[in-house]
């Protein structure tokens, strides 16, 4: 079993089969004072809209939060195999600050949400998102504000066309640039600007579609010179924090030349043999991740294979250790004959083979 300590909420990240994929946080040992019962029986007991399902187990003397991942997949990466337009993204980002600033209804607390990309997720369409709410007395050491300002900027990093008319996107940058904004001025600027562009939509859908206009380069540089200033004083602002070992936060998609320097590769250069229908292919693993899927966009290496995937799996090299993930995929993925755990990451070693439907996958110098 591998555990993704997460030190930032004081528990252990693991995945499980259960009639489904469940997300499993505990601590060791998760003693009964460190649970909030009420906020627990409000989660356990009611459906609340965006939150995903939890359960309770009790295992010797440790508590087991398990979330239900059926149906669902990571919001981010659905956004890198299909990009947001610019209405969506105000759908998206409205739902998931109106989840947080709805918290009181139900009892819950602001800053017990874990607001990070990999405990982010869609359900039918990447608008329909759902949080993760952990009901512990854990100490935080980073704000709400400043996790909810990295998810948006990476949000706004993955839309698709940005047009002419990118007023709500200022706005929502302005809100964000500031350090002590309020979720409620952000939430009511997300709601105006959704709303005035679906009805433009909805009025003008083929002419939008005849006449839509790309930034200029001098309004896509102001853009990008804003999400650079906001970015870089985020990271201003959490190198003064404690940084859970399990977050590594990157350069925003699409944006990387923008935001940071590039940094010489000085790890041994691996390759990936990949084999379908007794043909090799030798592909070089220049990158930290390495996703295998269908989709022609968002991925790697695009395997069309019947029964693959649009994001089957992908392999992950931190500090030359190397880890396979299988991505929620439909058939799964297979590792030296074992059915591997969606989201769960293990242990990929030289001699490994990693098998999806009849492609097979190993690593080489």
């Amino acid at each position: 079993m591998i555990v993704i300590p997460l030190k930032r909420y004081g528990v252990q990240v693991d995945y499980d089969h259960r009639n489904g994929t469940y997300l499993v946080l505990s601590l060791d040992p998760l003693q009964d004072k460190q649970l909030i019962h009420h906020q627990l029986q409000m989660l356990l007991n009611n459906r609340i809209p965006h939150l995903i399902d939890t359960e309770l187990e009790r295992k010797n003397d440790n508590y087991l939060l398990h979330y239900n991942l059926s149906s669902k997949k990571r919001l981010f990466q659905m956004l890198k195999t299909s990009p947001p337009s610019v209405p969506m993204f105000y759908e998206m980002a409205y739902r998931l600050v109106k989840t947080i600033s709805d918290s009181t209804v139900y009892m819950l607390n602001e800053e017990q949400y874990i607001l990070h990309e990999d405990f982010i997720f869609g359900g039918m369409d990447v608008a329909d998102i759902y949080l993760c709410y952990l009901p512990l007395t854990t100490a935080y050491s980073v704000r709400m504000e400043d996790q909810l300002r990295l998810i948006l900027l990476r949000m706004i990093a993955t839309i698709n066309c940005l047009n002419e008319d990118n007023s709500g996107i200022l706005k929502v940058l302005n809100i964000l640039q500031e350090e002590n904004f309020l979720i409620s001025n952000l939430k009511s600027v997300l709601q105006n600007a959704w709303m005035v562009d679906a009805k433009t939509t909805d009025k003008h859908t083929n002419q939008a579609q005849l006449s839509k206009k790309q930034l200029n380069t001098n309004d896509k540089q102001q853009l990008w010179l804003k999400i650079k200033s906001i970015w870089n004083k985020q990271l201003e602002i959490k190198s003064h924090s404690i940084k859970p070992t399990s977050v590594e936060h990157k350069p925003i998609t699409g944006v990387t030349e923008m935001l940071v320097n590039k940094q010489e590769k000085t790890q041994e250069e691996l390759r990936i043999i990949i084999s379908k229908n007794g043909v090799e292919e030798v592909i070089h693993f220049l990158d930290d991740r390495f996703i295998i899927g269908r989709n022609q966009s968002g991925v790697h290496y695009v395997d069309t294979t019947e029964g693959i995937s649009r994001v089957h799996c992908e392999l992950v090299k931190s500090d030359n250790i190397f880890q396979v993930r299988d991505l929620g995929s439909l058939n799964g993925s297979y590792l030296n004959g074992e059915l591997l755990v969606s989201y769960k990451a293990y242990p990929f070693k030289f001699g490994d083979l990693l098998k999806i439907v009849s492609t097979e996958i190993r690593l080489a110098n």
